[in-house]
């Protein structure tokens, strides 16, 4: 009796073991791409993209969004669970934020066919200084490494979705690389680019008219989004964060003593960071706050509010 309670447990350790093998392997292992849906199915960090995919490609393709409305891109970080969404894509789009090096080695170890596209190959981007002035500099496509603050490990901004003509360019990459993907597709992607090329530049159009008479104004904002769009429109960004960081207390004195001297209207804050710092200033200064997201899912809509609220920041108040 003794004999067989003995094997029973070998046997009952050996089907635990199994089944332990079996749960890692389902939950590391490699996945199969999403196929049930007939669509091409991609990835993107950050809402905005998944606009300008939509815009080009309609209905043909299925877009997971990286990082949930509402979470700060910079400091996210995905579960096991979205990890393994994800990786039943075909393509992730990468922006350059920080947390997308972070994931990706686990992401290809699940999903080693997924293709990395980083839409910034072209670009000539700006340097993410503490006292970011603009000054720009070409960009490597392959030096996309981060360093875990807000810019990229070569100092760059990462937030290249807010000028309607880098826009353009990251629009060419992802259609080269649908067509590439589905070259069923084809004419209705290139449709879809060229309209959304139009629209572009209609906003473009608007955006300059409306900001014209204010270039070489200053837009006082939080967290250091707007850099390329006011290299583009002709205005200057000054920041309270810096690199991703709240600004020390003799920072943060200096920042208020700056307020009072240039006499601004408002400040520019986005709700997914915290405000404290901002409601300091606010506070010593009795300058408004003003609320603005460029993680909107409307790119359209994200950019006619923030040209409106300058210009309101400086008609108006």
């Amino acid at each position: 009796m003794k004999k067989h309670k003995i094997i029973l447990t070998g046997i009952v350790l050996l089907v635990v073991v199994f089944l332990g093998v079996l749960g890692t392997a389902f939950f590391l292992g490699p996945v199969e791409r999403e196929t049930t849906s007939g669509k091409l199915s991609v990835v993107v960090s950050i809402e905005p993209q998944a606009y300008f995919i939509r815009q080009i490609a309609g209905d043909r393709v299925r877009v997971e969004v990286l990082v949930p409305a509402g979470k700060e891109p910079e400091t996210y970080t995905p579960s096991p669970e979205k990890i393994r969404k994800l990786a039943k894509s075909t393509v992730f789009f990468r922006v350059g934020f920080p947390p997308e090096d972070n994931f990706l080695p686990r992401l290809k170890s699940v999903a080693p066919k997924l293709q990395i596209i980083d839409t910034r190959q072209g670009l000539s981007l700006r340097d993410a200084s503490p006292h970011d002035h603009g000054h720009s500099h070409d960009h490597d496509a392959h030096s996309d490494h981060v360093d875990g603050t807000t810019c990229s490990s070569d100092g760059t901004d990462p937030h290249v979705w807010m000028s309607p003509a880098m826009v353009k360019q990251q629009a060419k990459v992802i259609l080269d690389v649908l067509v590439a993907c589905d070259p069923d597709g084809e004419s209705a992607y290139r449709d879809g680019y060229e309209k959304f090329m139009a629209e572009l530049t209609d906003l473009q159009t608007h955006i300059r008219e409306k900001l014209e008479p204010l270039r070489g104004k200053t837009i006082y904002v939080y967290h250091p989004s707007y850099g390329y769009f006011c290299d583009e429109f002709g205005l200057v960004q000054k920041a309270i964060e810096i690199e991703g960081k709240s600004p020390t207390p003799k920072g943060l004195a200096d920042w208020i003593r700056t307020v009072k001297q240039d006499e601004i209207a408002a400040i520019i804050v986005q709700p997914e960071f915290n405000r404290s710092a901002t409601q300091t200033v606010a506070k010593e200064t009795g300058v408004p706050l003003v609320s603005h997201s460029p993680l909107e899912s409307d790119y359209h809509n994200c950019l006619l509010r923030l040209t409106e609220m300058i210009c309101t920041m400086y008609y108006e108040f």
